[in-house]
């Protein structure tokens, strides 16, 4: 059963996250989705805001706790790597949850394009499908998608928004 929570950040650059606010859903098994709350889109976690909803309970509320810290260290400049548990179940083609996992193994500070994760995914002519899978990718800064660039060295796009996927990579001070 999924839970809700809101991981609100007193001290995020208003740049980086207007309204200072992620939301995010767990299993028990782990981080099931992350949503920039500010853009409302459809990753499944928006559409329960400002629903009453029990609060996470158990597991799920570890994870949930987890990711907040996590993150907040991450934005700090104290994290480059997370380790909260995930949960992919909702991940649902094996390309896609490779492309997802490949996310993973892009440095900090480094991009690579949507053709370097298509063959990092196992499939070096599935561009396309690793820039779709990129735009559903839920469990975004996780799994740093904003990472991810057009071969002609262009940002492209990005489910934060481009000023955001900008500042994302600003401060890890990526070219």
């Amino acid at each position: 059963m999924l839970k809700f929570d809101a991981l609100k950040f007193d001290a995020l650059k208003s740049e980086v996250f207007p309204g200072n606010e992620l939301l995010a859903l767990a299993t028990e098994r782990g981080l099931v989705a992350i949503e920039f709350a500010h853009l409302r889109q459809g990753s499944g976690a928006a559409e329960w805001q400002g629903r009453e909803l029990p609060p996470a309970e158990g597991a799920a509320a570890q994870h949930l706790e987890e990711a907040a810290r996590q993150l907040g260290e991450y934005l700090a400049g104290e994290r480059r790597e997370f380790t909260v548990p995930v949960d992919f179940s909702g991940v649902t083609t094996p390309f896609r949850r490779r492309a997802t996992q490949a996310l993973a193994q892009i440095p900090y500070g480094e991009t690579i394009t949507y053709a370097q994760l298509a063959a990092l995914a196992g499939n070096p002519r599935a561009v396309r499908a690793a820039a779709s899978a990129c735009a559903r990718n839920p469990l975004p800064i996780l799994y740093p998608c904003h990472r991810v660039i057009r071969s002609d060295g262009s940002l492209g796009e990005y489910r934060g928004g481009v000023e955001t996927k900008r500042a994302l990579l600003e401060m890890e001070c990526a070219p």
